[in-house]
């Protein structure tokens, strides 16, 4: 009986163990506002064909959902700019940024830069957003305006249960992760 007893004691800590591990995939959730300025003109994130829903997953582990087109969502700690673009059918590196209709590269004119937290980042598609980064890319002839830095969001902390939910926010609680995909609630 006390063998089986400390069989159950061994059995439970190692399941209480690995099952509280904040490091598996599963428990990975990083939130993360963005805005993407081509000429001038933001691209527009607001479409349902970038949109992961209970019907229909773009990406298990990166992407945009509840019309909230200003905040990408990342559950594995492996995904970067890259997989969340490619997923859309976008592609982003440091010389050019394809919206998948035309491509933007950097010339003697204009040049594509990528800004995280306001500052100058070199890691263009394989960064790796942290939690509350604000990101900005911008391909344009000299520098993204302060308007353009001002229209990041600062939804994410929403969603990363940072922040109060504003009145008048239309929020769902998350019901998909990169171990459970998006389900119909009540099923």
């Amino acid at each position: 009986m006390k063998a089986l007893a400390a069989l159950a004691i061994i059995l439970a800590i190692s399941g209480c163990i690995q099952g509280s591990t904040a490091d598996s995939e599963g428990d990975y959730h990083v939130h993360t506002d963005f805005r993407v300025y081509l000429e001038e003109k933001m691209v527009d994130f607001n479409k349902a064909e970038y949109m992961s829903t209970e019907y229909k997953e773009i990406d298990p582990f990166v992407h945009l959902h509840d019309f909230h087109p200003g905040v990408i969502h990342f559950q594995s700690r492996n995904a970067d700019l890259n997989e969340f673009f490619s997923s859309i059918g976008m592609k982003f590196n440091s010389e050019c940024f394809n919206d998948g209709t035309n491509e933007y590269c950097s010339n003697a004119s204009e040049k594509l830069g990528m800004y995280v937290n306001g500052k100058e980042n070199s890691g263009f598609g394989a960064y790796k957003p942290s939690d509350l980064d604000k990101i900005l890319i911008y391909y344009g002839s000299g520098e993204p305006t302060q308007e353009m830095f001002n229209s990041i969001t600062n939804e994410a902390c929403i969603y990363s249960e940072k922040c109060p939910i504003p009145e008048g926010f239309d929020y769902e609680p998350e019901n998909c992760s990169a171990s459970q995909p998006c389900v119909l609630p009540g099923t």
